[in-house]
């Protein structure tokens, strides 16, 4: 989509197959009991790009991350490459994303549709409850 494309744009960032398949049909929104950032560039708070700019000016993120949701007192992060992956930590250890020394284990998944998976399964049994 051009959203998409106009995303990666201005982020500088590919996004890897599976999360532009995903985005198809899910742009963000409340998903496994948390508020996932809105892929519309245009959206007036919690967009995928305001959220990442923000981050990456505060923290100093790497370019390669993006900035997915934002649960209490953690972050949910995508490296878009070269090895993709989705990373769930303590929002104090964000700076750790990329050497991995987290004192708390934080959640991974290799693929965003992994981590999608997750979100679906934790969304079926929160219903279930």
């Amino acid at each position: 989509s051009s959203t998409l494309s106009e995303l990666q744009n201005r982020l500088r960032v590919v996004f890897p197959a599976d999360f532009r398949e995903i985005s198809r049909f899910y742009s963000g929104g409340f998903l496994g009991g948390i508020s996932h950032h809105a892929i519309e560039i245009d959206t007036p708070a919690d967009s995928i790009l305001d959220e990442t700019l923000r981050l990456r000016s505060f923290i100093g993120l790497d370019d390669s991350f993006i900035f997915l949701a934002e649960p209490p007192e953690s972050i949910i992060l995508m490296r878009t490459g070269p090895e993709p992956y989705v990373v769930w930590c303590d929002a104090v250890e964000v700076n750790q994303v990329l050497s991995g020394n987290f004192i708390n284990e934080p959640l991974m998944w290799n693929t965003y549709a992994d981590f999608f998976e997750y979100m679906l399964k934790t969304e079926e049994e929160d219903r279930l409850q």
